[in-house]
């Protein structure tokens, strides 16, 4: 049994593929036999592309909440945020009884309802900050270009801001964009400087200034980060997420899944 286990958390923008990367990875640890149990905080979501031992749906119902507060969907998703966040003491006795060394949790599609809810920063500290890391996923295809690359960045910061906790990140889709782009947005984050000289080329643009001082208010922050290229379908990038998790646990070779 490990000597510690570990709570990951899969981040990111709406359609950003969350879900499917917490079903490919779930996918991925089956295959090899490592021993880990998937929990669901997203009582929004209608389809789950894996098999999960808690699911916050079997008791926070979107649509009841719709019908007795009466709330439109948006309305509903932050009150059902803050209801969950209510029974983090059930989620953490599951974490505790359970005696997994992963558990993977797949949060609400829109960020802010995870990242930037007191709830949340509640539930993170419930189960235990030290145990407890965030998978953020930047989509290639939107990080394509390097504004938005930086306004990913930037949420990214802000939920780690928020959440207190370590972070791993993951460009999402990176199937979907040819190799050349991987290696252009790889290189940004290595070498804030390369990104400024792209941003020159936009310099005519009126958001150029801003995005110029986004990036130099986190050049430091990106360039310690080490970003994966991931795709939910090929499981390429997977073997370099469950090193670092388990060099971040602290895991060793005696520790067994």
């Amino acid at each position: 049994m490990r000597s510690k286990h570990m709570c990951l958390f899969f981040v990111g923008t709406a359609g950003c593929g969350k879900t499917t990367a917490c079903g490919s990875f779930s996918a991925f640890l089956t295959e090899r036999n490592i021993e880990h149990a998937v929990i669901n905080l997203d009582p929004g979501a209608i389809h789950l592309p894996y098999n999960c031992e808690l699911d916050v749906r079997e008791w926070i119902d979107i649509n009841a909440i719709m019908e007795e507060h009466q709330l439109g969907p948006n309305g509903a998703q932050v009150l059902a945020a803050d209801l969950v966040a209510m029974d983090a003491k059930k989620l953490a006795g599951f974490v505790d009884e359970r005696a997994s060394p992963l558990y993977l949790f797949d949060t609400p599609g829109q960020l802010e309802l995870f990242a930037f809810r007191p709830s949340s920063k509640h539930l993170v500290e419930t189960i235990g900050r030290d145990n407890t890391l965030m998978s953020f996923l930047h989509d290639a295809v939107i990080s394509r270009d390097a504004r938005n690359f930086i306004s990913q960045m930037m949420l990214y910061h802000s939920a780690e801001l928020r959440l207190q906790t370590a972070g791993i990140h993951l460009l999402s889709k990176s199937d979907l964009v040819d190799e050349k782009t991987v290696e252009r947005i790889l290189s940004w984050t290595n070498n804030p400087e390369i990104m400024d000289s792209q941003l020159e080329d936009v310099a005519d643009d009126p958001t150029y200034p801003l995005a110029r001082q986004m990036l130099s208010a986190m050049e430091m922050g990106m360039v310690s980060a080490s970003l994966i290229p991931w795709s939910a379908y090929d499981h390429s990038g997977m073997e370099k997420m469950l090193s670092l998790i388990e060099n971040i646990a602290g895991w060793d070779s005696e520790d067994s899944f």
